[in-house]
């Protein structure tokens, strides 16, 4: 029996690495459950030896948000001593670090066209954690045809009020 299992190889700060992860932990979200999780393996972010993690900062919040929605473990692979602030909200952000550590049924809702959704429950509520990426490289979304249509999102209003078509 394991706690946690490798998914991939060594696992660094560059976009096509980061990419590949999302079809990783598809693969095994169906076998996350209470006491065991995919290791998609540390996260590059911060100072990584003598320099910067090369993940931008739109790379380092998928890094964040993928790993949490899967339910990684959240292992931090940079020097805590010369974490900076951008990278400390990051590493600390309640929310994010909620939704890794206490969800439940986490999975992948859709995979299209480079645009990808997961969903994960909410321990005790009919509520959701909804993440959604953009994993095209640089390409622009034409937002004249959404597949899908909602009001406004923001975290005043609650998801429970929304119909989403």
């Amino acid at each position: 029996h394991a706690n946690m299992w490798r998914i991939s190889d060594d696992f660094w700060d560059n976009w096509p690495a980061l990419f590949e992860q999302f079809d990783r932990l598809a693969k095994w979200s169906p076998h996350v459950g209470p006491g065991h999780w995919p290791d998609a393996d540390m996260l590059p972010l911060g100072v990584l030896g003598p320099r910067k993690s090369h993940f931008t900062p739109d790379e380092q919040r998928t890094l964040m948000t993928l790993w949490s929605i899967a339910r990684s473990p959240l292992i931090h692979g940079g020097d805590m001593t010369q974490t900076d602030e951008e990278t400390l909200r990051l590493l600390t952000n309640d929310e994010v670090i909620a939704v890794d550590q206490h969800s439940e049924d986490n999975r992948l809702l859709f995979d299209r066209d480079g645009l990808v959704a997961w969903t994960a429950r909410v321990p005790g509520s009919a509520d959701l954690h909804l993440a959604l990426f953009n994993t095209r490289d640089r390409f622009p979304l034409d937002l004249s045809s959404p597949a899908f249509t909602s009001p406004l999102v923001t975290s005043s209003i609650s998801l429970r009020l929304l119909r989403i078509v």
